[in-house]
């Protein structure tokens, strides 16, 4: 006869340890990790400085966010505290304060595993590249350029995302080289 209360035992305390790792769908749920954490601790940092006392209670918002949602979730309610952080983007004190909110995010961002090095490379030049863009239109051109210059930007890589999807689905088949042209 064997021992079943052991294996019982360790099944449910690796069901309820909030710390092992979870399988969602067919991904592998890794547990909160030290990238994670130095990610909210740098937008709390940033954010009091960007904000003051207002600050503070943006970054603890993301915190609690961070901890009981998806860091992508997260990413996504930070940029809408960072609008009520940085309401211009006209000095140059603003724009270093972005570029440092956004390094924390992307440390949160990068915290879920797995993931994959070319996209998050991709990722962080997409967010180089807008910013640039619109603070670029911003500063010289004005808001119709700016907004021009946005809309364009997002038409494109909307587009793009477009046409990436259809490939990794297999949707896009190649043409036969002979198309039944005269010669």
């Amino acid at each position: 006869m064997t021992d079943t209360t052991s294996s019982t035992e360790s099944s449910s305390t690796a069901t309820t340890d909030p710390t092992a790792d979870a399988t969602v769908g067919d991904r592998l749920r890794a547990p909160p990790t030290l990238l994670r954490g130095l990610g909210v601790v740098w937008i709390l940092v940033v954010s009091w400085w960007i904000g003051g006392l207002v600050g503070v209670g943006v970054g603890l918002a993301i915190a609690l966010t961070v901890r009981v949602a998806r860091p992508v979730v997260a990413v996504a309610i930070a940029h809408a505290g960072l609008l009520i952080l940085l309401p211009t983007l006209t000095t140059l004190s603003s724009i270093v304060g972005l570029v440092l909110f956004e390094l924390g995010l992307l440390a949160v961002l990068l915290s879920e595993r797995p993931f994959e090095f070319p996209t998050a490379v991709l990722t962080v030049a997409f967010g180089i590249v807008l910013v640039t863009t619109v603070v670029a239109g911003l500063l010289w051109a004005g808001h119709l350029a700016a907004t021009g210059m946005l809309l364009t930007l997002v038409a494109v890589v909307a587009y793009g995302i477009h046409r990436y999807e259809r490939v990794t689905l297999g949707l896009v088949v190649d043409e036969p080289a002979d198309r039944g042209e005269i010669q």
